[in-house]
């Protein structure tokens, strides 16, 4: 019983459907909602596991601020640093996510994006590392991009299609964003967004 209707049997937007509250929507008529998550992320741990295995190199200082240059003004971000050593050190923020029960599926493209800067343009100095985990399977990785760096402020995006096996309404995910740093390098990570279309 979808109540009054508009639309056809696959694309519609529906009001007072049986056992739901408000308005139904599904196919092209699901609107598209974004879900922000900004330093320090709730739910968020500091830890030397990254998901694939954990670090023993962890000599340095993680610390959260804002920035306040001009076109950044007041962008949040954690920075993890490793002073004067060459040999590159690591830390990670793990970030538990749960989609809302208005999850219908991903956005096609940049369904979660994570916003980084790195110091240095060379990977073996300041790097970034992504993994999404399902909370019941951390032996899978959903979605990975690793040595990521760039100088200016950048975006690890990725696909609705790559997100294959966190993809229903309240599942949990593990984001761990692992930062690497040497010789005094610096790695900011910045806002995490989910991009979904929505059932209700």
């Amino acid at each position: 019983d979808r109540g009054l209707t508009v639309g056809d049997g696959t694309d519609y937007t529906a009001l007072g459907v049986s056992g739901t509250a408000g308005i139904v929507y599904a196919g092209t008529a699901r609107p598209t909602k974004t879900i922000t998550l900004t330093p320090e992320y709730a739910g968020a741990v500091l830890t030397a596991f990254y998901g694939a295995a954990t670090d023993t190199l962890l000599t340095g200082s993680i610390t959260s601020d804002a920035e306040t240059t001009v076109g950044n003004l007041l962008r949040t971000y954690y920075q993890w640093q490793r002073t004067t050593d060459a040999t590159q050190h690591f830390y990670t923020v793990a970030v538990r996510v749960s989609l809302p029960k208005d999850f219908s599926a991903w956005a096609t493209s940049n369904a979660l994006t994570v916003d980084y800067v790195t110091s240095s343009a060379t990977n073996t100095v300041t790097d970034l590392d992504v993994r999404v985990y399902l909370e019941t399977d951390l032996t899978t990785v959903d979605a990975s991009s690793v040595d990521q760096a760039s100088t200016t402020w950048a975006t690890i995006g990725y696909a609705g299609a790559t997100l294959d096996l966190w993809n229903a309404a309240d599942e949990t995910a593990v984001i761990y964003l692992r930062m690497g740093s040497a010789s005094s390098g610096t790695v900011r990570i910045g806002s995490i967004k989910l991009n979904y279309l929505a059932a209700f």
